[in-house]
């Protein structure tokens, strides 16, 4: 009975230990900065792709869930994507978050199936974050002592996202056993805007980023559940994704809202210790840069 009751009182730890209100804010603010920024770029393809004279055609009256349905087609596609930008305004702030959460998922899942041929990887990383923040404390102090439960399920979720998509390139993609991957991404001019694509005609450069990125992503979902090693891998992590949006185009969107995700594993101590050390270092860095008042006042 010893074993059965150490791993119920490891388990009752994990899931109702008291949360973290700051790495739960950090999500919240990062997420909803990145959803405002996306729907805003979109909204030039807004009545292209939803409205009933672009490509997603008649209204859909089967679709019971839809605001479109609700609204019997009176709400414009315009409309809808200004008052989904409110929402996301209102939610980054803290204002009603819930709320605004709550409102978000309906209308992104109205516009994700309005037109899926254009909604993309990020639409639905978006929706899945929304339906999270139902559960999140995301009203910050004014939760009543939230435990850590409904953060572990985007925890789960991330790490698994990480660990299916190191499988699947692994089982069903040749060039990414041996190693050739990242040559054929950075070559091709649909999806790189890399400066130097001639890198990667050297195979050392190419195999090292290809096994790099698979280790990266694979070995986080067990990595990230070691306190030591957490905040140098989410670091990583974090670097790895804007790696991403700097090297490659079309998806740059993706690859950013891991990024909230990702915040949601720090303790209130890592955040403030990063930020600690980011900020000595950004200190360093601006203090060899620009000239100091003495010396100002000297020359």
């Amino acid at each position: 009975m010893k074993p059965i009751k150490t791993f119920l009182g490891i388990w009752d730890k994990f899931l109702f230990s008291p949360a973290e209100i700051l790495s739960v804010t950090c999500f919240r603010v990062s997420l909803g900065l990145l959803l405002i920024v996306s729907l805003i770029s979109n909204s030039p393809n807004w009545d292209r792709n939803m409205s009933p004279e672009g490509m997603a055609g008649p209204w859909d009256t089967t679709m019971w869930w839809s605001i479109f349905t609700w609204t019997h087609g009176l709400l414009s596609a315009q409309l809808c994507g200004w008052i989904t930008v409110i929402f996301a305004i209102g939610y980054t702030m803290g204002r009603h978050a819930k709320l605004c959460a709550a409102a978000l998922l309906i209308l992104l899942t109205s516009m994700y199936f309005r037109n899926w041929y254009a909604s993309n990887a990020e639409d639905t990383m978006f929706r899945m974050y929304m339906y999270y923040s139902l559960f999140l404390p995301i009203g910050g102090a004014a939760e009543k002592s939230p435990k850590i439960w409904s953060a572990r399920m985007v925890q789960i979720h991330i790490a698994l996202i990480y660990l299916i998509s190191t499988l699947t390139k692994w089982m069903n993609d040749e060039a990414w056993r041996n190693g050739d991957a990242m040559y054929y991404v950075i070559i091709d001019p649909l999806w790189s805007r890399w400066p130097w694509p001639w890198m990667f005609y050297h195979q050392w450069v190419t195999k090292l980023t290809t096994y790099g990125s698979l280790f990266a992503e694979g070995s986080f979902a067990f990595i990230v559940w070691i306190p030591q090693l957490r905040k140098y891998i989410i670091c990583e992590m974090i670097v790895f994704h804007i790696l991403l949006v700097l090297a490659l185009q079309h998806t740059s969107f993706f690859a950013l809202s891991m990024i909230p995700g990702l915040l949601l594993f720090l303790t209130e101590a890592e955040i403030r210790s990063i930020s600690t050390w980011a900020t000595s270092r950004i200190a360093l860095v601006t203090s060899k840069i620009l000239p100091t008042n003495s010396e100002t006042n000297q020359s």
